[in-house]
Protein backbone atom coordinates (compact mmCIF):
# COMPACT_ATOMS: atom_id res chain seq x y z
CA UNK A 1 0.00 0.00 0.00
CA UNK A 2 3.24 2.32 0.79
CA UNK A 3 4.62 1.82 -2.54
CA UNK A 4 1.36 2.12 -4.30
CA UNK A 5 0.20 5.35 -2.40
CA UNK A 6 4.15 6.71 -3.06
CA UNK A 7 3.89 5.99 -6.76
CA UNK A 8 0.54 7.24 -7.55
CA UNK A 9 2.01 10.28 -5.77
CA UNK A 10 5.28 11.21 -7.10
CA UNK A 11 3.97 10.59 -10.51
CA UNK A 12 1.28 13.31 -10.52
CA UNK A 13 -1.71 10.83 -9.80
CA UNK A 14 -5.18 10.88 -7.90
CA UNK A 15 -4.53 9.21 -5.27
CA UNK A 16 -7.56 6.13 -5.71
CA UNK A 17 -7.18 2.80 -6.05
CA UNK A 18 -7.96 1.30 -9.18
CA UNK A 19 -9.68 -2.32 -10.22
CA UNK A 20 -6.27 -3.59 -11.03
CA UNK A 21 -4.81 -2.45 -7.70
CA UNK A 22 -7.47 -3.71 -5.56
CA UNK A 23 -6.90 -7.01 -7.57
CA UNK A 24 -3.13 -6.81 -6.43
CA UNK A 25 -4.34 -6.31 -3.21
CA UNK A 26 -6.49 -9.10 -2.48
CA UNK A 27 -3.96 -11.50 -4.20
CA UNK A 28 -1.24 -10.19 -1.41
CA UNK A 29 -3.92 -10.64 1.54
CA UNK A 30 -5.02 -14.33 0.29
CA UNK A 31 -0.99 -15.38 -0.22
CA UNK A 32 -0.59 -14.23 2.83
CA UNK A 33 -3.19 -16.04 4.31
CA UNK A 34 -2.25 -19.35 2.42
CA UNK A 35 1.04 -18.78 4.06
CA UNK A 36 -0.24 -18.80 7.55
CA UNK A 37 -2.38 -21.93 6.90
CA UNK A 38 1.02 -24.10 5.20
CA UNK A 39 2.59 -23.24 8.88
CA UNK A 40 -0.29 -24.98 10.26
CA UNK A 41 -0.87 -27.67 8.07
CA UNK A 42 2.85 -29.41 7.14
CA UNK A 43 1.43 -31.52 5.55
CA UNK A 44 -0.85 -29.57 3.11
CA UNK A 45 2.40 -28.32 0.93
CA UNK A 46 -0.07 -27.60 -1.67
CA UNK A 47 -0.78 -24.09 0.48
CA UNK A 48 2.48 -22.86 0.23
CA UNK A 49 2.65 -23.44 -3.46
CA UNK A 50 -0.82 -21.44 -3.96
CA UNK A 51 0.68 -18.61 -1.69
CA UNK A 52 3.92 -18.31 -3.84
CA UNK A 53 2.00 -18.37 -7.18
CA UNK A 54 -0.36 -15.26 -5.63
CA UNK A 55 2.75 -13.28 -4.46
CA UNK A 56 4.16 -13.54 -7.46
CA UNK A 57 0.80 -12.99 -9.73
CA UNK A 58 0.63 -9.80 -6.92
CA UNK A 59 4.38 -8.70 -8.02
CA UNK A 60 3.90 -8.82 -11.71
CA UNK A 61 0.60 -6.99 -11.31
CA UNK A 62 1.94 -4.09 -9.61
CA UNK A 63 4.93 -4.06 -12.02
CA UNK A 64 2.75 -4.03 -15.08
CA UNK A 65 0.16 -1.53 -13.63
CA UNK A 66 2.74 0.81 -11.69
CA UNK A 67 5.97 0.03 -13.23
CA UNK A 68 5.49 2.05 -16.95
CA UNK A 69 4.16 5.27 -14.14
CA UNK A 70 7.48 5.07 -12.53
CA UNK A 71 9.56 5.26 -16.05
CA UNK A 72 7.58 8.14 -17.46
CA UNK A 73 7.43 11.96 -16.60
CA UNK A 74 5.56 13.16 -14.01
CA UNK A 75 1.98 14.04 -15.29
CA UNK A 76 1.38 17.40 -13.34
CA UNK A 77 2.73 18.79 -9.89
CA UNK A 78 -0.32 17.86 -7.07
CA UNK A 79 -2.19 20.55 -5.90
CA UNK A 80 -2.18 20.87 -2.10
CA UNK A 81 -5.06 20.65 -0.16
CA UNK A 82 -6.72 23.79 1.18
CA UNK A 83 -7.71 23.86 4.50
CA UNK A 84 -11.12 25.37 5.05
CA UNK A 85 -11.92 29.10 6.11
Amino acid sequence: AVMTRATLGHTGRDLQANVGTRVVFVAIVLAAVMRIGAAFLPAQAMLLHISAMLWVAAFLGYAALFGGMLVQPKLRARQPNKAPS
